[in-house]
């Protein structure tokens, strides 16, 4: 089946791969739907999803252990993509902190954008009960 020559970036697990694997898998499923591949057989889509993850990637998916098929059994996409979510326990939560704490309002940046970008960070910061005092005590230090 010919498509468009959309592409899709490969998967960089980088300084955060929770977060990566999260935001790459949201765009994969969008990639997919706009190649009309969502609508194929699951050997297809999970071609598709092995030609585009990127090498490092496939890698990974050869040591894969799946459960056994019985007939009329068929592994979906979702099978296989579900094997990567082994990347979401992975948080740096020092490495979101210090960015949290190192945050500065960019030139140009208005306020509201500026306290989005504040509470994201924070977000994966995990601090819990203490969220709210950390937002209050960040604003505290950016604004003496």
């Amino acid at each position: 089946m010919a498509h468009n020559f959309l592409q899709m970036e490969t998967f960089v697990p980088g300084d955060n791969p929770a977060e990566a694997w999260t935001d790459w898998r949201q765009k994969y499923e969008l990639f997919e739907t706009a190649v009309k591949y969502n609508k194929e057989d699951d050997a297809t889509r999970i071609a598709l999803l092995l030609s585009v993850i990127g090498k490092s990637s496939y890698k990974d998916y050869l040591t894969f252990e799946f459960p056994t098929l019985t007939n009329g059994q068929t592994r979906t996409v979702k099978d296989v993509l579900d094997k990567f979510e082994h990347y979401k326990p992975y948080r740096n939560v020092s490495l979101a902190t210090f960015v949290f704490n190192s945050l500065l309002q960019k030139p140009g940046q208005n306020f509201d954008s500026f306290v989005t970008e504040i509470k994201l960070q924070a977000d994966k910061c995990e601090f819990g009960a203490a969220y709210d005092r950390n937002i209050r005590s960040y604003y505290t230090r950016i604004t003496r």
